[in-house]
């Protein structure tokens, strides 16, 4: 199987996760979840106030590394993926095979959609900007979409950027009925996560 098809199966199923908390479907190549403070050559995502981190998920080969999920007290649900893919390095900027990686990403999404599992995907912008926001170091790519699943209205939100080798993409999807509460739940994540990430040593 072609790795391509490979991490689309990875996205699409884990993308899953927004009805259903973290009882996600896992991959059928998927190995079972172990915890992040057992695993080697992974990083150690904190633990961040108001959102339950879940347990990391690594899959069976380098290419497709891991995945770990948090899940917010409001409900709003984020999936950190860190995976290389079929790369031996990867430049630190957002160009090049970043960006085609990008480009793949919202093509998923917009492949689920023709599944008939998303309804009425749109991309509402695509751009660059710091991950953290004003106070964060970290550029990313982000791009933004709306759709329906299972009857619900969500946003849904794709940043990635290149980190030690790896492409890190964190998937975050909160239902429209959230309102302005979840976008800041999500923009205080993002900063813990961009301030974890610039500290040396990680």
């Amino acid at each position: 199987m072609r790795l391509i098809f490979k991490l689309s199966l990875v996205s699409f199923f884990l993308a899953l996760c927004v009805t259903t908390g973290f009882a996600q479907p896992q991959p059928k190549t998927a190995q079972t979840p172990v915890p992040a403070e057992t695993s080697s050559g992974v990083i150690i995502f904190p633990e961040i106030e108001g959102w339950t981190k879940g347990e990391i998920t690594r899959y069976p080969t380098v290419e497709l590394g891991y995945s770990l999920p948090y899940r917010s007290e409001g409900g709003v649900v984020v999936t950190v993926y860190a995976y290389p893919g079929n790369n031996r390095t990867i430049p630190d900027s957002l160009d090049g095979i970043v960006k085609k990686e990008f480009e793949k990403a919202k093509s998923d999404i917009f492949a689920v959609g023709k599944q008939g599992v998303y309804k009425d995907v749109k991309e509402i912008k695509s751009e660059t900007l710091v991950l953290g926001g004003s106070g964060g170091k970290i550029r990313a790519l982000h791009a933004l979409f709306t759709f329906s699943i299972q009857g619900r209205d969500v946003n849904s939100e794709i940043y990635l950027f290149p980190y030690q080798n790896r492409f890190i993409k964190i998937r975050a999807t909160r239902p429209v009925s959230l309102g302005k509460e979840a976008d800041t739940e999500l923009a205080e994540l993002l900063a813990e996560l961009d301030s974890f990430l610039v500290k040396p040593g990680k």
